[in-house]
C-alpha cells in the first residue's frame, strides 16, 4: 500500500536523500528544503510513501 508524502515525512525523505546524496558525495542535512520542495507553494516533486 502507497500513500502521498506527508510534512512529517521530511526527515524519512531527508535521511534517505542523504544516503542517496553520499553515493555522488554530497550529503545534505537541512529537512526544510524536503519540507519546501515537496510541500511548499510550487512543489517540484511528488512523493508517495510505501507503508505496511
Amino acid at each position: 500500500m502507497t500513500r502521498e508524502a506527508r510534512p512529517d515525512d521530511a526527515a524519512a525523505l531527508a535521511r534517505l536523500s542523504r544516503a542517496l546524496a553520499a553515493h555522488v558525495a554530497n550529503p545534505g542535512g537541512d529537512t526544510s528544503l524536503i519540507v519546501e520542495a515537496c510541500f511548499g507553494r510550487e512543489p517540484w516533486l511528488e512523493i508517495h510513501v510505501a507503508e505496511r
